[in-house]
Formats: C-alpha cells, structure tokens, sequence
C-alpha cells in the first residue's frame, strides 16, 4: 500500500514539475484554419490561418503561411521551423480540401484529421472550388472573410437550405461506412486575391425564375469592399454549391436543383427564402419561418417506399403580381401551392442524383437499421441496388402566413 502512495506522489510530482513537456503561450503557433492541397510535384501543400500572440499584452496577429512537405506531418513541422513556433491545432475549427486533392484521393488527409487528437471533431470542412490556397488567402484582401467570417458564411448556407452542415465527423462517419455518401459545402470565391474561375457547374441558373434571385447574398454574410481604383471587382467568397464523397473521394458535385432538395430533407433550416411566380399571379417572395421534414420507411415486399414529408410556413416579403389582383386569400393557397410544386421537383432531383449516382445521400440505411432491422440485415449486402429500386413518396405542404414585411406593385 506505501508503495503505491509513493508511486502515485511521484507521478504527482512529475506532472506538477515538468517532467511532460509544456509549450508557453508565446512559444505557440495558433492555426485557426488549415487548407490542404496537393501540388503538382506530388507530396502536399499546407495554408494555413494562424495567430501568433506577440508582444507584451499578448495580441493576436492574424497570419497565412504556406507550406510544401512529403506528408501533412512533414510540411506541418517545416511550418514550425520556418515560424519559429509550435503550431497547435487544438484551436482549428476550419479545414478546406482542395479540390485536386478530393478529385485524386483525400483519404491519407482525412486519416490525418481522424488521428489527430488537437483537432475537434465538430470542425467545420469545406471543398474549394480550386484550391484550398485561394479559399484561405482571401483574408489577405477581405479581413472578415478569416476563419471564423468562412464558418458564418458557410453555416448561413446551411440555414438557408443551401449547404450541409460539413462537420469532420459527419465526413469521418460516412468515409467508414459501407453506405452512407458524405457531403461538402463547396466554396470559391472571386474578384482580387482569390484568383479562381467559378466552375460553370455549380452556379445558378440565371433563367429559372422561380429561383431565388439573393442566392449570393444569402451565401454569404460577408459585404464586398470598396473598389479600388483598378476597378477590380472586390475579393469575396459563396458558398456554391454541394459535393457528395465516396470514402475520401470525390464522387459528384450536385446540380443546383438537386443540392436545394437536398437541403430541404435536412434539419435547421430558418429564414430561407422561396420564390415562386407565373403569368397568373406574378411573383412573391417569402422567408421560412417553420420547417419539418422527415422520412419514413415502408417495407413492400423485397423492396421500400420511402415516404418523404416536408412542412414549410413562410411569411411574405414582397409580391409583385399581376396587373388587378391583390394578394387575397385566393392568391395566398395559390402561391402556397406554386411553393409546393416547387420543393417536390426539387427534392424529386435530389432521389433522382442519389439514385442515378447510387449513393445513399439521405441516410436511408441508418433510418432502416433502426425501424426495421430484419429487413437491412436481410439486404445490407445491396443496399445501393435497394436504395436505386424504391419508391420515394414525396409529399410537400406550405402555408404562407398574413403577417410579412409585404410590398406590392403591380407587373
């Protein structure tokens, strides 16, 4: 018993004494955010955000260092030496991929985040639209666009119905899973300082007119600054639009039709905007006020039925219908019902994607696995081929409220 007091003191001693090493607050490199990329020479290229406290009342000074290394671990300790810092990633709540990475294999960076203990689960993972560079050095030229303005911009997004929620252990989950399709919010950004081309893919369909027409401010929180004299257009990011990962690699980026289907299956949406319209009433403008939407399984035979429910209330924002009406009750069951179709043909695009791609992106095994067991256990083995078979029931109901900051004029 003496023996294990005094093991137990000695240990005491060590911990309080020093003997595991410690880093000073001075001596820390602070990564706020971490960009991984892969180089054309091969190996991998890190970016990172990070603070490094200075002076004497310890002020933060915002930084973006770049580095080159074999491996993440090689390029993170040629980053350390060149700052002379110890750099903790306790603190990283970002991580961006690049886009050439996710397209050739992110499986060795998403083992890395996996393994290392400093980096929390909850971080936030994005896809660039280029490289993971571009997204981080945009604080260059817009300050607010750090870490932490990428994070807002990006949980914005999934509030409105446009992006999922991109957390690490949602990807971490889905990459070690025998079903389940991870996603990504995708972001670009452009004007000075970012330097990419948005990719013709993943950007709005100016033509559809029952499209939201804000969709970039409700992207992106962040207000351009003020042109320079070059009148070059200000440097600034969006969210635009969703990748679906196939255990660490990149599988396909969902047309946008398909992505808004794909957020009104999910949870947290508030404040999204819809806009509907036709020659009978004009047009009207609403934000969402109250969501619900859920799945549920129904076993027929050797297959499914997947009854798809969404409830929406929105209020009015603003109307600009036809020349003699007024935006009665009549107009209002009409508009409700243009909503309907609306989110129908959009979450119809969102099954249609994950059947054609055969990929389960609703979580559908989960769900069975836990309503009914037998029948997963029973066809786990081709539960893509399940997934591609059923039948999806969707059925939409949106009511639009009286109350709204309503404007109307007459089109």
């Amino acid at each position: 018993m003496k023996k294990r007091k005094l093991a137990a003191a000695f240990l005491s001693a060590c911990l309080l004494g020093g003997c595991m090493k410690s880093v000073r607050l001075n001596e820390r490199g602070i990564v706020r955010a971490l960009g991984i990329d892969l180089p054309a020479s091969g190996g991998c290229r890190l970016t990172m955000q990070i603070n490094l406290p200075s002076g004497e009342d310890a002020v933060d000074k915002p930084l973006v260092i770049e580095e080159e290394g074999r491996t993440i671990t090689d390029a993170l300790a040629r980053a350390a030496v060149s700052q002379g810092k110890q750099l903790f990633l306790g603190d990283c709540r970002l991580i961006v991929l690049g886009q050439a990475l996710a397209q050739m294999d992110a499986s060795p960076a998403l083992d890395f985040l996996n393994t290392n203990s400093m980096i929390t689960p909850s971080a936030t993972v994005l896809l660039a639209e280029g490289t993971a560079n571009e997204i981080l050095g945009i604080q260059e030229k817009a300050p607010r666009l750090d870490a932490e303005g990428l994070i807002e911009m990006t949980e914005g997004a999934y509030h409105y119905g446009r992006a999922p929620r991109s957390r690490l252990l949602d990807l971490i989950n889905a990459a070690e899973s025998d079903h389940l399709a991870g996603t990504l919010a995708v972001v670009s950004v452009e004007g000075k300082g970012g330097g990419t081309s948005p990719s013709p893919d993943s950007q709005p369909d100016e033509g559809e007119a029952s499209e939201n027409p804000e969709e970039s401010d409700a992207s992106s929180p962040d207000t351009p600054e003020s042109e320079g004299a070059s009148g070059e257009k200000p440097a600034q990011a969006e969210v635009s639009g969703v990748a679906v990962f196939d255990r660490g690699h990149l599988g396909f980026l969902m047309e946008e039709e398909a992505a808004r289907g794909f957020g009104w299956m999910q949870k947290g949406i508030r404040g999204a905007p819809l806009v509907v319209g036709d020659e009978r009433l004009g047009k009207v403008s609403t934000l969402t006020v109250s969501h619900r939407a859920k799945i549920v399984p129904e076993a027929v035979g050797d297959l499914l039925v997947f009854h798809m429910e969404v409830e929406i209330r929105s209020a009015v924002q603003e109307t600009a219908l036809s020349p003699g009406l007024t935006f009665g009750e009549e107009e209002r069951a009409y508009a409700a019902r243009l909503q309907e179709r609306l989110v129908e043909s959009q979450i119809q695009e969102a099954v249609d994607a994950s059947r054609r791609w055969g990929y389960d992106l609703f979580g559908l095994s989960l769900l069975v696995r836990q309503k009914d067991p037998d029948f997963y256990q029973k066809h786990q083995e081709d539960w893509m081929s399940i997934v591609q078979k059923s039948g999806y029931d969707i059925q939409v109901s949106c009511e639009i409220e009286r109350t709204g900051g309503t404007k109307q004029e007459e089109v």
